[in-house]
C-alpha cells in the first residue's frame, strides 16, 4: 500500500532530493510514512526526530502550517501542507531558518502546485536539453530514465507542436497546457505540462510538472467523433452533412446547382427482426462501404438515420445528367449482397432535390429530398422521384386517404382485380392471386403503395382485410363453378391482419359463407411476418393448417432466407421476389436456383412473380420452377374479364416460350 502511495509523492522527492531539502510524507494520524535521503543526512534520528517535530505541529488545526523549530539546537523552518490528491495524507519540509528564507518561500509554492495539481511526474530542461526526469516520466514516454539524459524534449514532442513548446519555454509560460507527445514506440501519447523556473546548480532552469491525459483526450475525440460521425457506418452524420452542404451553397457558382439525394433501404427491419440489430448494422455498414467505394469522389456520402443515407454534389442545372449520377449509385446494388450464409437482395430507393434561385437552405434541400423518397418508399428496387412542390401536400393528402379509407368499405369503394397463375409444365391455370383495387368517390383511383400503408398504421387494415378476404371467397367458389374446377385463390395478409386474435374466425365464418373448400384458399404472408415471435406465428400457422388453409410466403429472398423457420412451419409455397428476375445476373440464377431446390427438398412448391417475356419462362422452365405470375400472360384483371380470358385459353402457350 505504501509503495503504491509512494508513487504519487515521487515529484516531491525528486525535486527536494535535487534541491537538497528534507521532505517525510505523514498520515493525518501523524504516522510517518517515508522520507528522502536528504532527511537521513539531516537528522541524526530521523523517524525519531520527525516524530518529535510532528508532536509539536499537533495542535495546529490549520491544513498549511509553516513554523520555526529547534532541532539539533538549531533553528529549523517545518513547512506542513496536505497532500490533496492523495486524502489521509501531508508532506512536512525541514530546512535551516537562514538568508535562504525568501526563496524557501518561492520553492514552497511550487512544490504546493506540483504536488495539488495531480501531475504525475516530473522533467527538468535547461533551454529543452533534459538534465534530470523521474521514472514515472521516463515509462510514461515509454523510456528508461537514464535514455532520457541529455536528450531534447522535442524529441518526445510531436513535430505539430514544437512552436507551442518552444513559446511556453521562451516566455517562460507558468500555466498548464496540454501537448501531443510522442512514445517511444512512435504512438501518440497526450500529456498536460505545467512549467516553472527552477534553480540548479546556480542557475535557473526549467522544471516541468507531467501528467497522462491519453485516456482523457481519447475520450474527447470520440466524442468529436461522434458529434459529426455516424457510429456504425463512419460515415458522416446529419449535422456534418449539414455544415458540408451549407459551405457548398456559399461557394455556389450561377451556372451550378447543389444536388441532395436520400437513399432508402428498404426492408431493413426484415433484417434486425429476423437476424438482430448486429445483423442489422453489418448489412447497413456493407451498403456504407459500397456507397465510399463505388461512388464518385465528388459525391459526399452521409448516413442520416436507420434506413436511410443522402448524399451531395454540384453540378450544373442539367435535370438528365443529375438523373444518370443517381442511378450509377443505386446501380451499384444491382446484384444481392451476402450476409452471413444468406443472400439479402438490397432494395434502393432515392429521392432528389436541387437547389435553386428559391431553395438555398440546406434543412429546406434535405426535407425536400425526404419527401421525394417517402413518396416512393418500398418500391422497386432503382426507383428515383425529383421532388415537386405538390409533394409538401403530402401529409395533408395523408390525412385525406385516412379520412376516406374509414368510409371506403361502406361506401363500396373497393373491388378486386384477379392475376392468374399457371404451371411451367402443362402450362395449366394452377391459380389465382386477388388484388385489391380502391376507386374514391373523392380522390379516384388510388395506388395501394400509396393507400396500403396508411392502412396499417391506422388499423384500418383490419376491416378493409376482413372485407378483402369474405369477397376472394366468395369469387373462388364462383371462378370453380364457372370452370367446374378447384382453383386455389391467394389473398395477401398484412402483418397486422396476421397478428389480430381472431383471424381463424375471420377466415372460418367467410369460407363457410361462401361455401368454399378451405384447400381452395391461400394466405399469403411476407418474409418479416414469418420471423415475428416464433411461439405465436407456429401457433397460427398450425390452427390455419388444421383449417385446410394453404399458407405461402410472399416475396421471398429479399429478407432473411431462413431455413430453419422454413423447416418448422407448415408452409406451403415459396414465391420469388420478381426482383430476381428483373436484372438476370448469374448471381441472382443461382439464388433462383437454389430457392427452388431448397423449397423442393422441403416438400414445397415454387412459384416465381413478375414473369414478363418468354425468356423469363425458359429460364424457370431450365430451374425447374413449378409455377409462374407476371404479365406475360396477363395484367391483373376484373372478375369478368378473368372469366372471358380464361374459358378462351385456360392454358398458358408455354410452346412459344420453347420456340
Amino acid at each position: 500500500m505504501e509503495s503504491e502511495k509512494g508513487e504519487k509523492w515521487s515529484p516531491i522527492f525528486q525535486v527536494c532530493t535535487d534541491l537538497n531539502l528534507s521532505v517525510a510524507i505523514v498520515s493525518d494520524e501523524n504516522k510517518i510514512i517515508s522520507y528522502n535521503d536528504c532527511t537521513k543526512k539531516l537528522l541524526v534520528h530521523p523517524m525519531m526526530q520527525l516524530k518529535t517535530v510532528l508532536h509539536q505541529l499537533a495542535e495546529s488545526p490549520n491544513q498549511v502550517t509553516k513554523q520555526e523549530l529547534t532541532l539539533q539546537g538549531q533553528a529549523f523552518i517545518v513547512y506542513k501542507n496536505q497532500l490533496e490528491e492523495i486524502k489521509g495524507f501531508s508532506y512536512l519540509l525541514l530546512y535551516p531558518a537562514d538568508n535562504r528564507l525568501e526563496l524557501m518561500s518561492e520553492i514552497e509554492q511550487q512544490l504546493e502546485q506540483i504536488v495539488n495539481t495531480r501531475f504525475e511526474g516530473t522533467l527538468i530542461h535547461d533551454l529543452g536539453k533534459i538534465i534530470d526526469v523521474d521514472e514515472r516520466s521516463a515509462t510514461l514516454f515509454g523510456y528508461k530514465r537514464q535514455e532520457l539524459i541529455h536528450l531534447s524534449v522535442f524529441e518526445l514532442i510531436s513535430p505539430e507542436e514544437w512552436t507551442k513548446a518552444q513559446d511556453a519555454i521562451v516566455n517562460r509560460k507558468q500555466e498548464p497546457f496540454e501537448l501531443k507527445g510522442l512514445h517511444k514506440n512512435g504512438s501518440t501519447i497526450y500529456v498536460e505540462v505545467q512549467g516553472r523556473p527552477y534553480p540548479y546548480k546556480k542557475k535557473e532552469v526549467r522544471l516541468v510538472a507531467l501528467r497522462d491525459i491519453t485516456e482523457r483526450k481519447q475520450q474527447e475525440d470520440r466524442i468529436t467523433y461522434l458529434a459529426y460521425h455516424d457510429e456504425v457506418t463512419g460515415l458522416m452524420n446529419r449535422r456534418a452533412f449539414q455544415e458540408k452542404v451549407t459551405r457548398q451553397l456559399s461557394e455556389l457558382k450561377s451556372e451550378e446547382s447543389v444536388v441532395v439525394a436520400t437513399i432508402g433501404l428498404n426492408r431493413l427491419k426484415t433484417v434486425n427482426d429476423a437476424m438482430g440489430i448486429e445483423a442489422g448494422n453489418r448489412l447497413v455498414k456493407e451498403v456504407s462501404e459500397i456507397l465510399k467505394q463505388k461512388c464518385a469522389p465528388n459525391l459526399l456520402v452521409a448516413r442520416l438515420d436507420g434506413d436511410e443515407f443522402i448524399l451531395t454534389f454540384t453540378t450544373k442545372i442539367e435535370e438528365e445528367s443529375i438523373l444518370s449520377t443517381v442511378e450509377e449509385v443505386l446501380h451499384c446494388f444491382d446484384e444481392p449482397l451476402q450476409l452471413d450464409e444468406f443472400y439479402f437482395h438490397v432494395h434502393l430507393c432515392a429521392g432528389i432535390s436541387m437547389s435553386n434561385q428559391v431553395t438555398m437552405d440546406v434543412n429546406e434541400l434535405i426535407r425536400q429530398a425526404e419527401v421525394a423518397l417517402h413518396t416512393i418508399k418500398d418500391s422497386t428496387h432503382g426507383s428515383i422521384q425529383v421532388y415537386e412542390m405538390e409533394m409538401s401536400t403530402g401529409s395533408i393528402r395523408e390525412m385525406i386517404i385516412e379520412n376516406e379509407l374509414r368510409h371506403a368499405v361502406s361506401k363500396q369503394e373497393f373491388s378486386l382485380a384477379f392475376h392468374p397463375q399457371a404451371c411451367l409444365a402443362t402450362g395449366q391455370l394452377s391459380g389465382v392471386e386477388a388484388l385489391l383495387r380502391w376507386n374514391s368517390s373523392a380522390l379516384g383511383q388510388v395506388s395501394p403503395l400509396e393507400f396500403i400503408g396508411v392502412a396499417e398504421r391506422t388499423g384500418l387494415i383490419i376491416p378493409i382485410g376482413k372485407w378483402v378476404i369474405e369477397q376472394a371467397c366468395h369469387y373462388a367458389a364462383n371462378l370453380e363453378k364457372e370452370l367446374n374446377r378447384p382453383v386455389r385463390m391467394g389473398v395477401n395478409l398484412s402483418p397486422v391482419q396476421f397478428v389480430q386474435p381472431n383471424l381463424v374466425e375471420i377466415i372460418t365464418k367467410a369460407l363457410s359463407n361462401a361455401k368454399l373448400n378451405p384447400s381452395s384458399l391461400e394466405l399469403e404472408i411476407t418474409e418479416s411476418v414469418a420471423m415475428e415471435d416464433e411461439q405465436q406465428v407456429m401457433e397460427k400457422l398450425i390452427a390455419l393448417r388444421e383449417l385446410g388453409v394453404a399458407v405461402s410466403v410472399d416475396d421471398f429472398g429479399t429478407g432473411y432466407s431462413s431455413l430453419q423457420y422454413l423447416s418448422q412451419y407448415p408452409i406451403d409455397k415459396l414465391k420469388i421476389d420478381k426482383s430476381f428476375l428483373r436484372v438476370q445476373t448469374k448471381t441472382n440464377q443461382t439464388i433462383i436456383k437454389s430457392i427452388v431446390s431448397m423449397g423442393h427438398n422441403m416438400g414445397m412448391k415454387v412459384i416465381a412473380e413478375g414473369v414478363e417475356t418468354f425468356d423469363d419462362v425458359a429460364l424457370l422452365q431450365r430451374l425447374e420452377c413449378d409455377e409462374m405470375q407476371g404479365f406475360v400472360w396477363t395484367k391483373p384483371l376484373p372478375f369478368a374479364d378473368l372469366l372471358t380470358k380464361l374459358k378462351g385459353a385456360e392454358a398458358f402457350p408455354l410452346q412459344t416460350a420453347r420456340n
